[in-house]
C-alpha cells in the first residue's frame, strides 16, 4: 500500500510531529544545499593524465587516511577534522558540540573586507 505523504506522523518517543512529504523534502533541499557548497560537484579536471577529466576530484587520489583517499572525499569529510555522526535527536551535549566546531571555523577563517 502506497504510504500517504501528506499524512502526519509522530514519534512516540518525542512526542514530535511530522509530515512524511514536509520530512522528505527538507532532506532533499538540505542535501541540495550541501551539493551547493561541494565546489566539486560543479568541476572537473581536465589534464594530460585526466582526459575525460577527474570526475569532480573523484579520480583525484591521495594518500589514504581514516578511509579517505581521493579530493573529493577529503572534502566531503569536511578534511578530516568534523566528520562527527551526531546521534538524533540532537541534545545539549551535540549542539555544544557543534557550536564549538562553528567557532572554530569563523576563528581560523575570519572574514574581512579584503574578501569581498
Amino acid at each position: 500500500m502506497a504510504k500517504n505523504l501528506d499524512a502526519n506522523q509522530t514519534d512516540n518517543s518525542t512526542g514530535v510531529t511530522w509530515s512524511f512529504g514536509d520530512s522528505f523534502n527538507l532532506r532533499l533541499l538540505v542535501h541540495y544545499i550541501g551539493d551547493i557548497h561541494q565546489p566539486l560537484h560543479t568541476v572537473t579536471r581536465y589534464a594530460s593524465e585526466y582526459p575525460n577529466g577527474d570526475m569532480g576530484g573523484n579520480l583525484f587520489n591521495l594518500t589514504a587516511k581514516e578511509n579517505v583517499t581521493n579530493l573529493h572525499a577529503l572534502w566531503d569529510s569536511l578534511i578530516y577534522e568534523w566528520d562527527n555522526d551526531f546521534s538524533q535527536p540532537l541534545n545539549d551535549s551535540i549542539w555544544d558540540v557543534m557550536t564549538n566546531i562553528s567557532y572554530t571555523l569563523r576563528y581560523e577563517h575570519k572574514f574581512t573586507d579584503a574578501d569581498i
